[in-house]
């Protein structure tokens, strides 16, 4: 069992240069096309899947399959591969209209906002290294994170279940919204206070998370 560690960010700073021009470009998205594809990520993560568990898999691809749905969903449509006993897992998304633009990574052609969620979310799992993002980026992504986190503390503290999906009948066979909340909380190097008031309500509860991953409560 892994252990789910802040993320190893190294920011740069690029003082006189506009970060969208040396990593991305606007571009527009239209029927059919590849907006983003997990197999052709930069940073790779797929070698390091058979080292996880079946719950931390679990674990991983619910949260995955939450940046889907917080990404545009009214243009893009998500295809997913996922075989959790093989640990194999893959995550397209495909244009389903015009009126759109987006920002590409140059490097790759993905979507750059859901370049850097994986990013960050294989590098705390530590399928991948250390990443580096310019200051722009990170904080973009940071933002993201934050977004979705603040969603699923005011379902939480309205009574109902944070949701990560369309896709509950095919993944989170050992872990649930709150779970994937506490991933989130993870990706973010300095969390606001009011969440971690919000995970002491965890404690003690039987959750994949209280049993497995301790260190997720802290």
């Amino acid at each position: 069992m892994r252990i789910i560690q802040q993320p190893k960010i190294a920011v740069n700073v690029f003082p006189d240069e506009i970060p969208s021009q040396k990593n991305h470009q606007l571009t527009d998205i239209f029927p059919n096309k590849i907006v983003f594809d997990s197999d052709r990520l930069e940073h790779d993560p797929r070698p390091q899947f058979k080292h996880l568990s079946v719950g931390d898999f679990d674990l991983y691809t619910a949260t995955a399959f939450l940046f889907s749905n917080n990404v545009h969903p009214e243009y893009a449509r998500t295809e997913v591969e996922c075989n959790r006993i093989d640990r194999t897992f893959r995550m397209r998304l495909i244009g389903l209209r015009d009126g759109m633009s987006y920002a590409e990574y140059k490097k790759n052609g993905n979507m750059s906002e859901l370049e850097f969620l994986f990013n960050v979310l294989d590098n705390i799992f530590g399928l991948v290294n250390q990443i580096e993002m310019t200051k722009a980026d990170f904080g973009h992504t940071s933002y993201l994170i934050e977004d979705m986190l603040s969603f699923a503390f005011r379902v939480h503290h309205a009574g109902g279940t944070f949701k990560y999906g369309g896709y509950e009948p095919e993944i989170g066979r050992e872990v649930a919204g709150e779970d994937v909340a506490l991933i989130l909380r993870k990706m973010l190097p300095n969390p606001a206070p009011v969440y971690n008031n919000w995970v002491r309500e965890f404690r003690g509860r039987r959750m994949f998370v209280t049993h497995e991953h301790p260190e997720l409560l802290y």
